[in-house]
């Protein structure tokens, strides 16, 4: 069979529910990825909010968020991981109309909170219900996909600001031209809600809901998993959410112009997700994993050094696109080898140890942005990424998940 046959085949068998839980939170990522490249540049050059409380609201929803994750987790174990999802995808489409519409910082924190509670319920069902509505051999194919779609919607809502300039030109400011990409964008999250509504969710294992929350088994690999993390979260924290305004510090480029390169790192990063099944096929997703993250970390530390703006945005791009590879391998990876009746818990665990240090290192990203040092954010985080990176190679290098030994014994 020809490779680019095979390369496709990775693809083909995926679930309709599948289809339908990737496809309905698309807006709701496209929201957030608009947030994440332009909030803060909206916030401080637009609003004239100080970047140091722009940069809290970051660490605001990822803190809720992260106390959330594990009682909507055991929820998610316990009841249906749909509803869950259906209410996050609610809670995000409303949260982004009012970011538009706020201007008073205390009352975009009170919406940071509920983009927090939105992320909580994703996190902790989202990837386990994921899990359930395929099959081991199209795991790894299925979270590739969902990263494709996320990571494609995270670029759209960079590529969303192209429409700045035109709106500007037809006599609109730029205030308004902000507010009416938000408001639009809300109201088509909640308009996908539908999608997530006609999902058909496996019953639950109710024998297994009476046993303990975690085994020591799944005690055991997610204390080597979360901790393997911490880096890599609070490394990516200090720079990955300020990039447009640290663009703009570094090259005074405004949001119009670095938003759309970020949404291209993006879109690259989405289409690197369909390498994922390939390379974890053929490596194996440990070795896989920890080839793409190290290349990644070069490229990270080269993105500050360029004086041409346009060479340090290809960096960032290559950096992104490396990193992202290992993204649906390590959800495939760590949701294949959870119980089944412990994913939810097992999902908001890991998502507060990765949440809470990734939002802890907004605040101090952006204080070392402020004084001038634009290299630092990125020093600092390729030192806790090749720790990181090293500590879940030992541990983990001997651990094969089922569809590796479904391909071994085929």
């Amino acid at each position: 069979m020809p490779n680019y046959i095979r390369f496709l085949n990775d693809f083909s068998g995926i679930t309709r529910d599948s289809k339908l839980l990737i496809g309905g939170g698309f807006f709701g990522n496209l929201a957030i990825g608009l947030i994440f490249t332009d909030l803060s540049y909206f916030l401080h050059t637009i609003r004239g909010i100080s970047i140091i409380y722009a940069g809290l609201f970051f660490t605001i929803e990822g803190i809720s968020g992260s106390i959330l994750a594990v009682p909507f987790g055991i929820l998610s174990d316990r009841r249906e991981r749909k509803m869950i999802i259906v209410y996050g995808n609610i809670v995000v489409g409303f949260s982004i109309i009012l970011i538009a519409i706020a201007t008073n910082i205390y009352f975009l924190y009170l919406v940071s909170i509920l983009i927090g509670i939105s992320d909580a319920a994703f996190t902790s069902s989202g990837g386990a219900l994921l899990t359930e509505v395929s099959t081991n051999e199209k795991r790894t194919a299925t979270f590739s996909l969902n990263s494709l779609a996320s990571n494609g919607a995270w670029a759209g809502g960079g590529f969303l600001l192209y429409l700045i300039n035109p709106l500007a030109n037809i006599g609109i400011d730029q205030v308004s031209a902000h507010l009416i990409l938000y408001i639009a964008l809300g109201i088509f999250t909640l308009a996908a809600t539908i999608l997530l509504i006609e999902i058909h969710e496996p019953p639950k294992n109710h024998t297994a809901q009476r046993g303990v929350i975690l085994s020591n088994y799944t005690k055991g690999i997610l204390t080597k998993y979360v901790i393997s993390n911490v880096g890599i979260a609070f490394g990516a924290g200090l720079f990955v959410p300020l990039m447009s305004q640290w663009f703009n510090y570094r090259y005074a480029i405004p949001d119009t112009i670095s938003g759309p390169i970020l949404g291209l790192s993006g879109l690259l990063l989405a289409f690197s997700a369909l390498i994922a099944p390939a390379l974890g096929r053929k490596l194996g997703i440990i070795r896989a994993m920890v080839i793409t993250m190290l290349a990644s970390t070069v490229f990270m530390v080269l993105t500050p050094l360029p004086s041409s703006y346009y060479v340090s945005a290809m960096l960032y791009i290559l950096r992104s696109l490396l990193m992202n590879i290992s993204g649906p391998l390590s959800s495939s990876l760590i949701m294949g080898i959870i119980p089944q009746e412990q994913r939810g818990v097992a999902s908001g665990i890991s998502s507060i140890f990765f949440r809470m240090p990734n939002s802890l290192g907004t605040y101090p990203g952006s204080l070392m942005m402020k004084e001038g040092n634009l290299s630092l954010p990125f020093n600092i985080a390729a030192v806790l990424y090749s720790v990181s990176i090293i500590v879940f190679f030992l541990w983990f290098r001997k651990i094969r998940p089922p569809e590796e030994n479904i391909v071994m014994s085929g």
